[in-house]
């Protein structure tokens, strides 16, 4: 698991993402994860992994193939389950 700065380190991000990707992330074989604060991708892996990005309601989370969802409830089931796909 990678991410940006997100709050309080960047004045764009939405989100503490760090918090929440300690929150959000357990162990599962599969893809590696980035965690944005915003749409700028600020230290995204060059390979292929999941995108988890704060937007203004909430998280989007992108796999390699584009599909995209937008979790309304367990956003850690939702990672799990795009990383092994």
């Amino acid at each position: 698991m990678t991410a940006c700065a997100g709050l309080p380190g960047c004045a764009k991000s939405r989100a503490d993402i760090r918090a929440d990707a300690l929150a959000a992330t357990r162990f599962v074989d599969g893809l590696p994860v980035h965690w944005l604060g915003c749409e700028r991708g600020c230290g995204s892996p060059a390979g292929p992994h999941v995108r988890v990005e704060a937007t203004p309601t909430g998280y989007a989370v992108t796999t390699p193939d584009g599909a995209v969802t937008h979790p309304e409830a367990d956003l850690t089931e939702i990672v799990a389950a795009a990383r092994r796909s």
